[in-house]
C-alpha cells in the first residue's frame, strides 16, 4: 500500500478541489488496492486510447487544482467564503478603489506638514499597488488557462487522430 501513497494523496487533492466525486475516489482506491493484491505479475498495459483518456483526466484534474491558486475571495465579513476567478468587473472595481485611495492620499498630503507626508505617501502607494497586483493575478490566471487549453487540445487532437487511424 505504501507504493500508492502518492496516488492516494493526488486523488484526495482532486476530491478536495471538486474535480472528482467521493465515489470516483473510492473506486480508484479500490482499483489501486486490487492491483497490489492481484496474483498477476503485471496488469495488461492500457491501450493508447486509454492512456490518452487518462492523460486528459490528469490535465483536467490538474487545472481544477491549479486554478484555485488564482481565485480571489472578496466576500464580506460574516458571509461564507466565495472565491471566484479574476474578472473584468472586479478589475474595474480595483481601479476605482485604487483611485479613491490615491485621492485620499493626495488629500492627506495637501496641507504639507511633516505629520501627513508618510501616511499620505503610504496611502498613495497602496492605491497604486492594489489594482496593479490584481491585474498581475488576472494575467497569470489567463496565461495558465491558455496553457491548460493548449495541453488539452493537443491530447484531444491525438485522441481524434487515433480514432481516425482506427476507422481508416
Amino acid at each position: 500500500m505504501a507504493r500508492f501513497d502518492a496516488q492516494f494523496r493526488h486523488l484526495n487533492d482532486l476530491r478536495k478541489a471538486g474535480a472528482v466525486t467521493e465515489e470516483e475516489v473510492h473506486k480508484a482506491k479500490l482499483w489501486l488496492l486490487q492491483l497490489e493484491t492481484s496474483d498477476a505479475t503485471e496488469p495488461d498495459p492500457p491501450s493508447a486510447r486509454e492512456r490518452l483518456e487518462m492523460e486528459l483526466a490528469r490535465i483536467d484534474g490538474g487545472w481544477a487544482v491549479e486554478q484555485r491558486r488564482y481565485y480571489v475571495d472578496q466576500s464580506g465579513e460574516g458571509e461564507p467564503p466565495d472565491p471566484q476567478p479574476p474578472n473584468a468587473f472586479r478589475m474595474g472595481f480595483s481601479v476605482v478603489v485604487g483611485l479613491t485611495a490615491i485621492g485620499f492620499g493626495i488629500w492627506l498630503l495637501w496641507p504639507t506638514t511633516s505629520d501627513s507626508i508618510c501616511p499620505g505617501l503610504l496611502v498613495i502607494l497602496i492605491g497604486i499597488w492594489f489594482p496593479v497586483q490584481y491585474r498581475f493575478n488576472q494575467l497569470r490566471y489567463q496565461r495558465a488557462g491558455e496553457a491548460y487549453q493548449r495541453r488539452r487540445v493537443a491530447v484531444l487532437e491525438r485522441l481524434a487522430a487515433l480514432g481516425d487511424a482506427r476507422d481508416g
